[in-house]
C-alpha cells in the first residue's frame, strides 16, 4: 500500500528539504522543529556496496521456506487524476490533489480452473470500489487455499526423481535417520512437487 500512497498524496506549494536528512517537509516550521533534533545525527547518505570486497556484493538467503512459488497473487493498476484544490480555506499551501478514477485488478496463477478476466473499473468511487473488488477477491482465494487436496499418484519420471534424491532439493540436506526424505505436493492442484524434509 506504499506505493499507493504515494499515488493519491497531494502536491504542496512548499517543499523545503534538510540538508541532514533524506526528507523533505510540507512547511519552514515543520523543517525547524526536525532540524533540533536531526543536527545531532550525522548527515545521511547512500552508500554501495565495494565491488573490491567480494563478500560485500553478495547475498545470502537461509529462508528457503519461502522459495516455494506462490499459487495466486493479484497485479494492480491504477489511474489517477491531478485535480485543483477546489477549497483553499482547508489547505492554502495545498496546489493539485490526485483523485483515483479507476483501476485494473488481475488474478495471477498457473491454476487454468482457477484464471479469471482482468476487473476493470472506471467512475466515481473508484478507492471504495478497489477495496470492495480485492477482499472480494482475498475471499474467493481463501475458500479455494482451505481446500487441502491429497497428492495424485507420481507419474515414472517423477517416480524416479523421488527414488534418486538423497538431498532436500529445497535446502540441500542430506536425508538421514533424523531427516527422513518426504514427498512434497501442491495442495491446490495435488501435483507432486519435490522430495524434502518433513519439516518444511
Amino acid at each position: 500500500m506504499k506505493n499507493l500512497s504515494r499515488l493519491v498524496a497531494h502536491r504542496s506549494s512548499h517543499c523545503e528539504a534538510s540538508l541532514s536528512c533524506l526528507q523533505v517537509f510540507t512547511s519552514e516550521r515543520v523543517l525547524k522543529d526536525h532540524e533540533r533534533r536531526c543536527v545531532v545525527h550525522k548527515p545521511q547518505m547512500i552508500t554501495f556496496p565495494d565491488p573490491e570486497v567480494p563478500d560485500q556484493c553478495k547475498f545470502s538467503f537461509t529462508r528457503h521456506q519461502y522459495e516455494h512459488e506462490q499459487d495466486f497473487y493479484l497485479v494492480c493498476d491504477f489511474e489517477a487524476c491531478l485535480m485543483k484544490n477546489g477549497d483553499p480555506s482547508l489547505d492554502p499551501t495545498m496546489i493539485n490533489r490526485h483523485e483515483m478514477a479507476g483501476y485494473c485488478l488481475h488474478r495471477m496463477t498457473k491454476h487454468e480452473n482457477y484464471q479469471t478476466q482482468p476487473k476493470l473499473y472506471s467512475g466515481p468511487g473508484a478507492v471504495e470500489h478497489f477495496f470492495d473488488a480485492i477482499f472480494s477477491e482475498a475471499d474467493e482465494i481463501s475458500q479455494i487455499l482451505s481446500v487441502q487436496r491429497p497428492m495424485l499418484p507420481l507419474t515414472v519420471d517423477e517416480r524416479i526423481a523421488y527414488d534418486n534424491a538423497t538431498v532436500c532439493q529445497n535446502c540441500k540436506t542430506t536425508f538421514s535417520v533424523v531427516n527422513p526424505k518426504c514427498r512434497h505436493h501442491n495442495h491446490v492442484s495435488g501435483r507432486y512437487l519435490f522430495s524434502g524434509l518433513s519439516a518444511l
